[in-house]
Parts: C-alpha cells; structure tokens; sequence
C-alpha cells in the first residue's frame, strides 16, 4: 500500500549540466512530502550507441615477430559488414604481403556455428596469431588470450573459440544519487539490450515494481544526478540523442512490509515441509 506518491519524468535534454548518460537534473520535491522510496516505471533509450567505439576498438595481429596494432573503424555493424571491415583491416596491415579471409557460415547450405572463420592462402612459412584485449565478444574469442592459425593445405586458418556476440553490450544499468543506499546507486538494471536493432529505440517497463523500488536518499538535494552504464561500468554514449525514463516517489506503508514478510516465512515453510 501507498499512502502519497508522485511521478516524474526526465528528459535529458532539459538537464542542468553533463551529457545525455551522465548528467544533473533539477527536480522538484514538495518540501511536505513524506517520500522515501523511488521506483523506475518507464525507460527509452536511443539504440544509437556504436558495437565498436574507441578506444576498445584495437586488436594485435602478430606476423612471425613482427607485432601489429590493429585498429577497427567505430560504428554499428552487423555480422557481414564487421566481417569485411575485418577483412580490410587485415589486409592493410599485414607485413608479408598477406591476404585474409574472414568468412562466417552460410546457414541456407551448412551447419550455423556462429563462429568466424579467418583464412590465409599463402605458400610461406609463418606464424600468425591474433590477440583481442577489446572486442573479443564480436569476434569469438576470449580476452587477452593469443590465437594461433594453424597450417593446412595451401595456408593458414583460424577459427573462433566461441560464439560471436557483434553487440556487445546486452544490458545497461540506470544509477542515480536518489538511491544512494543500493550498491553503486543503481536504480534499474535493463536486460535484453542486444535484441533491439540498430538505430531503433530501447524501451522498458518496469513490472514488478513493488520488487524493484530502492530507498530514496539525499532528500534534501533539489538536483539529482543521473548515469547510464554498461556491464563493464563505462558510461553509455549515445550520440547526442536524449535518454527519457519515468520514476515514482512514495511513501511506503508498513502494512506493505508486514505482508512482505508474512508471504516469504509462509513460502518457506512451504519449501521446506510440502
């Protein structure tokens, strides 16, 4: 049960100051509101932000001892479009005189691994590996580990360790000074990114919120500060487009905790003497 509550909804264009991920933003609290605890409802977000982005856009291409660092272009890709922008990256760094082939399966005439295949056809005698200290989900392999390609007939060849991922940010994490009391002010974890295509809109809708509210802190604040994360706590550049998202502050009866807490001891009782 609540006894008072108000939504919000933010804009980060209409901000004080920062960028449209990591920004300031005035709000208005009644000074006779009773608040303490803040609920995510609603988040859309822009499906602009880039696979590839500098500066984890680097890979070593290794050449008998010769050691290259490799760099792929920023942007959104998809499978076929990275693969050639491998391919062409390859190519323009080799110093054998070199030429790659990365190629992915055709599922209409063969099995789908959803691994990379990267081929050399050469008569020299070489080693060739790659090493990926970045981007190693779009490409299959595992971080900072060397890949070695290994002879057949008539070249080299490489394929992935595992599965590719050419979006690699599946989940994002909405953090706010509001609820400073939960573990790295997170307000809402926002799962399945990566099904959303590139150039659309991410949208959420929190529906479980009685689950999911956090303790509303720094009350006294008139602005608030907001961060939008990856998973490896990087702020998320969306190109200039406005993230937007709704929240509710209420007062929490405590009948609601006293429910809470009469269903999870009937829960267990139940797990451990049915």
């Amino acid at each position: 049960m609540i006894n008072e509550s108000r939504n919000y909804i933010i804009d980060s264009s209409q901000r004080i100051s920062g960028s449209d991920t990591d920004f300031l933003y005035s709000i208005d609290i009644p000074q006779t509101s009773d608040f303490d605890h803040i609920v995510l409802n609603q988040f859309s977000c822009p499906r602009s932000f880039y696979d590839i982005e500098a500066p984890y856009n680097t890979f070593i291409l290794k050449e008998n001892s010769t050691i290259i660092t490799c760099t792929i272009s920023e942007g959104m890709y998809n499978v076929y479009s990275l693969i050639l922008q491998m391919q062409t990256v390859l190519n323009a760094n080799t110093t054998l005189g070199l030429t790659y082939t990365v190629t992915y399966p055709n599922s209409t005439t063969s099995a789908q691994t959803n691994k990379l295949t990267f081929s050399v056809t050469t008569g020299l005698s070489c080693t060739i590996s790659l090493t990926f200290p970045h981007m190693f989900y779009q490409f299959g392999f595992v971080e900072n580990v060397s890949n070695s390609f290994t002879s057949i007939s008539g070249g080299y060849s490489l394929t992935s360790v595992n599965s590719i991922q050419v979006t690699g940010m599946n989940r994002l994490f909405l953090c706010t000074d509001m609820c400073g009391l939960s573990d790295n002010n997170l307000l809402h974890e926002i799962l399945c990114v990566g099904q959303f295509p590139s150039c659309s809109f991410i949208f959420y809708e929190n529906l479980n919120p009685h689950l999911t509210n956090k303790v509303f802190t720094n009350k006294q604040n008139s602005a608030f500060r907001f961060q939008l994360f990856d998973k490896n706590n990087r702020v998320v550049n969306l190109r200039g487009l406005p993230l937007i998202f709704s929240f509710t502050l209420f007062k929490k009866s405590r009948t609601d905790e006293l429910l809470y807490d009469h269903y999870r001891i009937k829960n267990q009782q139940h797990l451990m003497f049915d």
